[in-house]
């Protein structure tokens, strides 16, 4: 190994002219040490040549110059990618959008990297997969609108300003609990911002918009419960703390009469404005 290793500093100059009519200056590979063999191991090659100089052992330009080629090679290569994303502006805007959850749209975006384009068929396969999704989400659309019209109201919104009194109070995620379920504020930067998320024995069953249109899960309805609370949500909170014994905002024990009594305990009262 200390003789391989000695080898390659020598490799550091080029070799002189070899004899007979090649004239030109021949610069050793470092990869193999010269030697034209790859120092590693092969699987399944019957063959051992340097993968770098293919077998010859030396190249005819410097490391520079090699080097040099190289990156003037990759410039190319990344203004023709950036070519042919301007050139497929919405379909790569589109691949990239669905590529977190469909591996085709990155299998794309990688051959385009690697080739700087794409071939008839791909792009025949994105357009028909594109096409696709924008029939599914048009449809989905649809169902959305039509679930909106549909859906009941349900007015919490006596809850929810509770709830962002927490917050305002330094709270960072305030919630209720009433019966079995747990109310919680989508947060401020949700899609679903000033909704109020609906959970059941820990499992989502809904969430009200800020209109008060009640989405319900299909896993679980509780519309019923939340009706029921929609008439008097603060004394569903007391009934609550009474019926359990617990505080319906953090869920400890109540062991105060009068905290028994209100159906929270003394701190939760002043977070949550009560």
């Amino acid at each position: 190994m200390s003789d391989f290793i000695d080898s390659l500093r020598d490799l550091e100059e080029p070799l002189p002219p070899a004899k007979g009519n090649d004239e030109r200056v021949k610069y050793p590979c470092q990869k193999c040490g010269g030697t034209g063999k790859y120092q590693g191991p092969r699987v399944h090659q019957a063959r051992s040549d340097c993968f770098a100089c293919r077998g010859r052992g030396y190249f005819l330009t410097s490391p520079e110059q090699r080097a040099k080629g190289k990156a003037s090679r990759r410039n190319k290569q990344e203004q023709k990618v950036a070519a042919f994303y301007e050139a497929n502006k919405p379909m790569m805007d589109y691949l990239h959008s669905v590529s977190s959850w469909n591996d085709f749209a990155a299998q794309m975006i990688g051959a385009v990297h690697q080739y700087a384009r794409l071939t008839d068929g791909q792009q025949a396969a994105v357009m028909r997969m594109w096409e696709k999704h924008e029939a599914r989400e048009q449809e989905r659309a649809k169902e959305r609108e039509q679930a909106a019209k549909n859906a009941p109201t349900v007015d919490l919104s006596a809850l929810v300003e509770v709830l962002n009194t927490a917050r305002g109070n330094g709270l960072k995620w305030p919630r209720l609990r009433i019966q079995d379920l747990t109310l919680t504020l989508a947060g401020p930067d949700s899609r679903n911002a000033g909704a109020l998320y609906v959970k059941e024995h820990g499992d989502y069953a809904g969430k009200v918009m800020p209109d008060g249109k009640w989405f319900k899960s299909g896993r679980s309805d509780v519309t019923e419960q939340l009706l029921e609370i929609a008439n008097d949500p603060l004394a569903a909170v007391k009934l609550h703390g009474l019926q359990t014994g617990t505080c319906s905002c953090c869920g400890r024990e109540l062991t105060d009469p009068e905290s028994v009594e209100r159906g929270i305990g003394p701190v939760c009262a002043e977070r949550y404005g009560w």
